[in-house]
């Protein structure tokens, strides 16, 4: 007869964290490139203001943080996808903060077809904020609270009764 506590234990989460915030960092992506479009100045759109919450747009690079959105919930079924996306979330954010302050906040190189500002530089160190920890995070192998679970099952088996092994790793009970 299974004991009680093996039928309701937590266990592991379903995602460690850098995967979740790898989700959110897609969904923040996806959301920017989606929402991008309507500002960025493409044809049939009535309004174009070119900045969205004062981050400079264009139509290529919502694609691209449309292309990352996507890519980025695809990557987020393991953890080394999840790792890998957060390398390019920061290799994308370092060449894009890069070529922003050279282009839209010092005006050192023509800027081309991006157009790029100073909250365009913000957004791409927060990109590289969102990714960095996604890559070199430590994700625990072991809940917190395992040895305190495995003493208070212990003491139920005590008190029940109920004598045996249990599936849970590391509790031998005779």
């Amino acid at each position: 007869m299974p004991v009680q506590s093996e039928h309701h234990s937590h266990g592991h989460a379903i995602f460690p964290w850098p995967q979740l915030l790898v989700v959110l960092s897609a969904f923040l992506m996806l959301l920017y490139g989606m929402i991008g479009f309507r500002y960025s100045g493409l044809p049939g759109v009535p309004y174009a203001s070119r900045e969205l919450l004062g981050i400079a747009v264009d139509p290529l690079r919502d694609l691209g943080h449309l292309l990352l959105g996507i890519a980025g919930l695809l990557c987020a079924s393991t953890l080394r996808s999840a790792r890998v996306y957060g390398g390019v979330l920061v290799v994308v954010g370092v060449v894009e903060a890069v070529a922003g302050s050279l282009t839209g906040v010092f005006g050192l190189v023509p800027a081309g077809p991006l157009v790029m500002n100073t909250g365009s530089v913000v957004m791409a160190v927060v990109m590289v904020v969102l990714g960095a920890p996604a890559v070199f995070g430590r994700v625990r192998s072991d809940m917190p609270y395992e040895r305190f679970q495995r003493d208070v099952e212990n003491a139920g088996r005590r008190l029940t009764g109920i004598r045996g092994r249990s599936t849970r790793r590391g509790s031998d009970e005779e």
